[in-house]
């Protein structure tokens, strides 16, 4: 165990992230979905958030919801980046609210060209 995960495992906080942080690591990780499905990424790249959730998500609103009701699904990684974004649920709930309410829309927007389509079903079983 490293000593930034010991310090997360016991509820020190480094640093708050800001809702705006949130939204950038969500929309990062759904265009390097992308980029992996066209493989124009190396296929090592890690996420943020947890692979489960990136692979199922359909929005970046998706996958905020999809950290915040469950969290669990990151307790079976030791990776700093989603720890770290898995542990605050008040974070999460104030970022989702701020996108269903609009305020990151236009954050958003300015980095997806379009709109995400599903992930194939296979890629969701995969490794």
């Amino acid at each position: 165990m490293t000593e930034a995960t010991m310090l997360i495992e016991h509820g020190t906080v480094l640093a708050r992230l800001k809702p705006v942080n949130i939204v950038q690591a969500a929309v990062a990780d759904l265009k390097l979905r992308e980029r992996k499905a066209a493989e124009r990424a190396d296929p090592n790249a890690l996420y943020s958030f947890a692979r489960y959730h990136v692979l199922r998500a359909r929005s970046v609103e998706h996958l905020v919801a999809l950290a915040l009701f469950e969290p669990h699904v990151a307790a079976r990684t030791d990776k700093q980046s989603t720890l770290i974004v898995y542990r605050d649920g008040d974070l999460l709930r104030e970022t989702l609210i701020a996108l269903l309410d609009g305020v990151h829309a236009e954050l958003a927007a300015s980095w997806i060209e379009s709109v995400l389509e599903p992930p194939p079903q296979e890629a969701l079983h995969a490794g």
